[in-house]
């Protein structure tokens, strides 16, 4: 995770401060902050989550650029790597979030 957010730095520009791990609904979550806007949130459970907020449009697309070279650094070159790669997207508040329940349907289709 440590390499991970060092290259994630490095494209977005920005440094990233750990806060900390919370555990909800016994799912983990790993949860960093920006310092100049939004924080960041992983769920460390198979499969890997990444939520980021912001308050700033401009600045969720650069960090959604970021993410994605970050990935493609970190990632072995595989048409499953591209394909989750291909799927990062902004959305706003308005838009559907990933719901603990999607994400165990998600959980129980990679189980099967």
């Amino acid at each position: 995770m440590a390499k991970f957010i060092d290259v994630l730095e490095k494209h977005f520009k920005q440094k990233i401060y750990y806060m900390g791990m919370d555990v909800i609904e016994a799912k983990y979550y790993e949860r960093f902050i920006f310092d100049k806007n939004g924080f960041l949130e992983v769920m460390m459970d198979k499969p890997v989550a990444i939520n980021a907020h912001f308050t700033d449009e401009k600045m969720a697309k650069n960090f959604c650029e970021a993410l994605k070279k970050s990935l493609l650094a970190v990632l072995p070159d595989t048409p499953v790597s591209k394909m989750f790669i291909d799927s990062v997207e902004v959305q706003n508040e308005k838009e559907q979030n990933l719901t603990y329940e999607t994400w165990d349907r998600l959980k129980s289709i990679r189980n099967k």
